[in-house]
């Protein structure tokens, strides 16, 4: 069967976006613009087959979510669910997925502020922050950017100087000295947002061939100090 390119999970995010809405799915069915290529075809034909979706290629303009939940999940869960079972299958266990943090501003200060991170991994008292994307992550603006996921209500297509902030700051602040933050994007980053990550020292998956390194990349981690 022929490989699906990654640039597709970006048409697919944008489907589920225009169909949800504050979590709920409002509009079941969308209707493309174009006739899906071949990759986005054998994509849909799969999520047809396991009941996630209603397409057939008589009418391979329209797409059909069955469910706040499958489309949520088409939207960028199964990406954080490759990574936690691809973490298992390295030899680790001390993993969370979704998780919310609370931090109070200061003593003074009474408020809170919530964040998310998509999984958390412990090893011997250090810790990975690992950042999932499925949609497009590239430094120069793209049609879509200002589509929202239906989960995070972040962008679809990011700037990496965004997602490079976020993951920086927030690893720091919840890692400290000996935490690690992982960048693992289902499409290929530009080289200018490889850059980005770089100076921040992130390391990067991204594209097919990152996501099928995850396993090694955390043996690789596991080892290190």
């Amino acid at each position: 069967m022929p490989s699906i390119q990654s640039n597709v999970f970006s048409e697919i995010n944008y489907l589920v976006s225009k169909a949800m809405s504050q979590n709920r799915l409002m509009h079941p069915t969308q209707t493309l613009d174009y006739d899906p290529g071949e990759s986005l075809s054998i994509l849909l034909a799969r999520l047809a087959e396991e009941g996630m979706l209603q397409w057939t290629p008589q009418r391979a303009r329209d797409v059909t979510f069955v469910s706040s939940e499958s489309a949520a999940y088409i939207g960028g869960i199964w990406l954080e669910e490759f990574a936690y079972l691809q973490i298992r299958q390295a030899g680790l266990e001390n993993i969370e997925v979704g998780v919310t943090v609370t931090w109070q501003n200061s003593k003074k200060d009474a408020s809170h502020v919530n964040n998310e991170f998509d999984l958390l991994v412990t090893h011997r008292n250090r810790l990975l922050v690992v950042e999932c994307k499925s949609g497009r992550v590239s430094a120069q603006k793209q049609a879509g950017q200002d589509h929202l996921c239906p989960t995070c209500k972040n962008p679809l297509d990011q700037k990496p100087q965004d997602i490079v902030h976020k993951i920086d700051a927030l690893g720091k602040k919840v890692g400290g000295l000996f935490g690690s933050t992982l960048l693992l994007s289902a499409q290929k980053l530009d080289d200018r947002a490889k850059e980005r990550a770089k100076r921040a020292k992130i390391t990067v998956l991204d594209g097919e061939n990152g996501l099928r390194s995850l396993s090694d990349e955390i043996r690789g981690w596991m080892t290190s100090r």
